[in-house]
């Protein structure tokens, strides 16, 4: 998986060092390096780096705290939303929190160093940045609709909000698919599965029926967005092309509208599938 220049690297415990003291909402993100200096990369596998970072650090104090871990030039480094140990989106926009970003409880980053000849080993023309507008990401009118029987779905761009496959092996049967935790993500979870198996619910979103329905001008509404969101995340989940998906777009779709859900706190599996008593955050959809 890993490049010659390429490393993977694990924490490690010491018994002489002081043991820091871990925020309880740490995301503990563990930092990969890529450079084709081997000095750079010899320091990396010396000090395996987890940032203990909050949702709302900003990712300029990531790349500060590696740069300072690592003795690397903030100048010549680019970082990564490396989600799964893959290359998802380029941190463009380092004053934007880790929440904003996308980035989630216990994922990857990768760290890259400018050549020598001060180009990049990746090309970053045609990626995915966190600057992509919140508006565009949480859902439109145009999301193409999904067919779980004939799998139609349109599934070949991925944007920073999009959810994602993580295991692309066919299931054993049609929406036997897992869904990866994205932090404290079960509640989450668990209500997406109990509700992807409601037939009459599955016919409703199959071939848009939905449309019609979406509340784009209640103000207290989420514009159909959560609804969008849900239907492309049931595309992945019926369209018989992946074991295991990681509802990321959702996950943020859900918090735009819900600030309860912004985070990793654990809540009931009940909480997302209820409207708010309140007139803020929005009820669904």
């Amino acid at each position: 998986m890993f490049s010659h220049y390429e490393l993977t690297t694990e924490p490690t415990a010491s018994a002489t060092e002081p043991v820091a003291e871990v925020p309880a909402d740490s995301l503990n993100l563990v930092v990969h390096i890529h450079s084709e200096d081997d000095e750079v990369r010899a320091r990396a596998v010396a000090a395996p780096l987890t940032l203990h970072l909050t949702a709302t650090d900003k990712l300029i104090t990531a790349v500060d705290a590696i740069c300072s871990a690592w003795e690397l030039d903030s100048s010549k480094v680019r970082l990564w939303d490396y989600y799964s140990q893959n290359r998802y989106s380029l941190m463009t926009d380092l004053q934007k929190t880790m929440d904003g970003s996308k980035l989630y409880a216990g994922q990857d980053l990768l760290i890259e160093c400018q050549l020598a000849g001060g180009g990049w080993t990746f090309d970053a023309s045609s990626c995915q940045t966190n600057e992509t507008n919140t508006n565009e990401t949480a859902g439109s009118s145009s999301t193409p609709p999904w067919n779980a029987r004939s799998s139609t779905y349109n599934n070949n761009r991925l944007d920073p909000g999009e959810d994602v496959v993580t295991n692309a092996t066919p299931p054993p049967l049609a929406g036997v698919v897992g869904l990866a935790n994205l932090g404290n993500t079960c509640f989450m979870n668990s209500i997406i599965q109990c509700l992807s198996n409601l037939p009459l619910l599955r016919r409703y979103f199959d071939g848009a029926l939905h449309v019609p329905d979406l509340n784009r001008d209640n103000p207290l509404g989420a514009k159909g967005e959560v609804a969008e969101a849900f239907c492309g995340l049931l595309g992945l989940l019926w369209g018989n092309t992946a074991s295991v998906v990681s509802p990321r777009k959702f996950k943020f779709v859900m918090g735009q509208h819900a600030p309860q859900f912004v985070g990793y706190a654990q809540h009931d599996s009940q909480a997302p599938a209820q409207p708010s008593p309140s007139p803020s955050p929005s009820p669904w959809p």
